[in-house]
């Protein structure tokens, strides 16, 4: 599992607890990078990402969106993405999660 600044639970959706991890170089208030995920742990302790939103450059950009829970074969890069901040990606995140979980498992469903 990779090292956040600070994670905390959002809730559970069919029996696996999903946490919202932050991280943030070189820290949340003075950051030069950040990235937020949406995860859960599988039994087997595998670290398994639904989504993030992060700003590592890209050819495209920078603050982008991976949409790890779209269908395997579907874009999941998305750069119209209308975040500017670790705070404001954080309540994106926080606020959809439910939905991110539900899609997740819908296209991925079996894969645990």
């Amino acid at each position: 599992m990779p090292t956040f600044n600070y994670r905390y639970g959002v809730g559970s959706y069919r029996a696996k607890e999903y946490q919202i991890g932050v991280r943030a170089e070189p820290e949340v208030y003075d950051r030069e990078s950040f990235a937020v995920v949406l995860f859960y742990t599988r039994s087997n302790g595998e670290y398994v990402e639904v989504a993030k939103i992060d700003d590592s450059e890209h050819e495209e950009g920078t603050v982008h969106f991976d949409r790890y829970y779209r269908a395997d074969g579907a874009n999941r890069k998305d750069f119209d993405v209308d975040v500017d901040s670790l705070f404001e990606a954080e309540d994106l995140v926080k606020d959809n999660w439910r939905r991110y979980a539900r899609l997740y498992e819908e296209n991925h469903e079996g894969q645990d």
